[in-house]
C-alpha cells in the first residue's frame, strides 16, 4: 500500500466531505484547493518541514493529506498555541513554512499546476507531535513514514464492516495522534466525514449526531462518558451510532457498563492504546462486552498488539517494540537514550505503564510508573506543569498532582505557594500565556508550605488526601 496513492485516488474520486458548519463540500472545490495545496508545496517544501496551524476543518484535512501524499513531514498546532510555544516548536524543528490563516490565501491562490514528483522513503519522516516534557520544553516525537504506513494498512484491513455508507464525525484536534484513526477511515474506507463543531459541549456533540446521523466516532473515552451520562442520553437521539473506537486515556468499567446499556447489539467498540512514540495505536481490543473475555480485576482488555507491533513485560512495565516506533525525540538525543532502550537484541520504548497479560495473550494496563498522565485524552508531564508554573514572579513554588474523577478522566490540582498575593483567576489567566488550556490545573490550592516525607520530599499522597478531605468537608 502506497500512502501517495491512496490519496490521490481518494481526492480525485467519489467522496463526501463536509466543513465544520455541516455543508457538504463540492468534489472540484476540495480539488481545486487540494491542486493548489499540492502545487505550492512541490514547489517549495519538499525534503523540508512545513508546520500547520489553522482552525480544525477541512483545510486542516487536505493540509496534512497533502503533506502525507508528497511525503513533507509535517508538524501539526492547534489555532491557539501561544506564540512561546510556536517558537520553541519552530527553533527546534527548524521548519520552513507555517501554514496558518495569513499564509493560506496564499497558497491556495496559487494557480493548479505541474507537481513535481517527490521520491519518497519509508525512512524519512512523515510528521513530528510535540508533546508535553519534562524539562520545561515540549519534546517533538518523530514518526517515520514505515511507521505511519504500518498503521494505515492495519485501517484498511481491521475495519471490515465500515464503508462509503457510513458517517464520522470528526471530533479530534489534529495535534493529537489519534485524528489519524479519522484520517483514514476517510482515505482508506471512503466514509463521509463531517468535521465537528462541538468544542467540548457534550450537547453540541449530540445534537450533531443526531442531525447528520453519524455512525462513527473516535475520540477519548471521556468524551463517550459524558455522552452517555444520563443528562445527555435521556435527552438525545443516538441510535445512529454504530461504531466507536476510544483510545488516548483508560477505558473504565464504568464507560464499559454505558457502552453496553447504550450501543446497539450488532455495534463495534474498539479500546485501542499506544503512545505517541508508538505511532497512534500498539494494542486494539474488539469488545465483545462479555464481561469474562473483556474485564479482568476491573481492568478493561487492551487486547493484542497490532500487526509488525510486539511488546514485553519487564518488572510490571510494558515495554513495546517493532515497525511504528519513533524515530526519537528531535534534538534531544538523552531523553531519546532514556525512552529507548535494547532488550534482547531489539529497541524496545519504554511506556512507563503498569501492565499484565492474561492466558489469552491480552494486555491490560492498570497504572503508571511516573508523573504522566492523560488528560481529555493529551499526555500531559505533572514535573512539566509545574516547571511552567512556577516560572511565574506571583508563583514561589508549585507541585501538581492527579486526582481520580468517578468514571473519568483524572484532573489536575495544583498546590502552589505564592511569592506575591494574586487570586486564582488573575493566574490561570496569566497562565495562559504560556499553557494551554488542559495544560492548566483545573483546581488552584493556595498553600503556605507542603508537606514531606521521610526523605524530605514532597508527599503527593498527602497532598491529594487534604484535597479530598477538604472537598467533602
Amino acid at each position: 500500500m502506497l500512502i501517495s496513492n491512496a490519496i490521490n485516488k481518494r481526492l480525485s474520486g467519489p467522496f463526501k466531505l463536509h466543513d465544520r458548519n455541516g455543508n457538504l463540500l463540492s468534489q472540484a472545490q476540495v480539488a481545486s484547493q487540494y491542486q493548489s495545496l499540492k502545487t505550492y508545496l512541490s514547489k517549495n517544501c519538499l525534503g523540508q518541514r512545513v508546520a500547520i496551524k489553522l482552525d480544525r476543518d477541512y483545510q486542516y484535512v487536505l493540509s496534512i493529506l497533502t503533506c502525507q501524499e508528497l511525503g513533507i513531514c509535517y508538524i501539526p498546532m492547534m489555532a491557539n498555541y501561544p506564540e512561546s510555544r510556536i517558537e520553541q516548536i519552530r527553533e527546534d524543528s527548524g521548519f520552513s513554512l507555517l501554514i496558518d490563516e495569513k499564509k493560506l490565501p496564499e497558497i491556495l491562490a496559487t494557480a493548479p499546476g505541474v507537481v513535481l514528483t517527490p521520491t519518497v522513503n519509508l525512512e524519512d519522516e512523515a510528521y513530528i507531535l510535540f508533546t508535553s516534557g519534562s524539562t520545561g520544553r515540549p519534546k517533538g516525537v518523530i514518526i517515520q513514514r514505515k511507521a505511519l504506513t504500518n498503521f494505515y494498512a492495519w485501517i484498511e484491513s481491521c475495519f471490515s464492516e465500515i464503508n462509503s455508507n457510513h458517517k464520522l464525525l470528526e471530533i479530534t484536534e489534529f495535534t493529537f495522534d489519534i485524528s489519524l484513526v479519522e484520517l483514514g477511515l476517510f482515505v482508506f474506507k471512503n466514509i463521509e466525514m463531517y468535521i465537528s463543531h462541538w468544542e467540548a459541549n457534550t450537547f453540541r456533540l449530540a445534537k450533531e449526531i443526531e442531525d447528520y446521523q453519524i455512525t462513527t466516532i473516535n475520540t477519548v473515552p471521556n468524551n463517550i462518558n459524558m455522552l452517555f451520562s444520563d443528562l445527555v442520553a435521556d435527552k438525545a437521539n443516538l441510535k445512529s451510532l454504530k461504531h466507536l473506537i476510544l483510545a488516548g486515556s483508560r477505558f473504565t468499567q464504568g464507560l464499559y457498563d454505558k457502552c453496553l446499556k447504550h450501543m446497539p447489539k450488532d455495534s463495534t467498540v474498539i479500546n485501542g492504546y499506544g503512545p505517541t512514540e508508538s505511532t497512534v495505536f500498539s494494542h486494539f481490543k474488539k469488545l465483545s462486552f462479555n464481561p469474562s473475555e473483556d474485564i479482568r480485576e476491573s481492568n478493561v482488555s487492551i487486547g493484542k498488539p497490532l500487526p509488525n507491533t510486539s511488546c514485553k513485560i519487564v518488572e510490571t512495565e510494558l515495554l513495546l517494540s517493532g515497525i511504528q516506533l519513533m524515530k526519537g525525540y528531535i534534538n534531544n538525543p538523552e531523553q531519546t537514550a532514556k525512552a529507548m532502550i535494547k532488550a534482547d537484541g531489539e529497541v524496545h520504548y519504554k511506556t512507563g505503564d503498569i501492565a499484565f497479560c492474561d492466558e489469552k495473550g491480552d494486555y491490560y494496563i492498570v497504572g503508571r510508573l511516573d508523573d504522566t498522565i492523560k488528560v481529555r485524552g493529551f499526555r500531559v508531564d505533572l514535573l512539566d506543569i509545574d516547571s511552567y508554573i512556577t516560572r511565574n514572579p506571583f508563583v514561589k513554588d508549585s507541585v501538581t498532582i492527579a486526582v481520580e474523577r468517578a468514571e473519568a478522566d483524572l484532573f489536575m490540582v495544583g498546590f502552589i505557594i505564592l511569592e506575591k498575593e494574586i487570586s486564582v483567576k488573575e493566574l490561570k489567566a496569566e497562565l495562559l500565556k504560556t499553557l494551554l488550556d488542559y495544560q492548566i490545573p483545573e483546581k488552584i490550592v493556595f498553600i503556605d508550605a507542603f508537606p514531606t516525607n521521610n526523605s524530605g520530599k514532597v508527599c503527593k499522597k498527602t497532598l491529594k488526601s487534604w484535597y479530598l478531605e477538604k472537598k467533602k468537608a
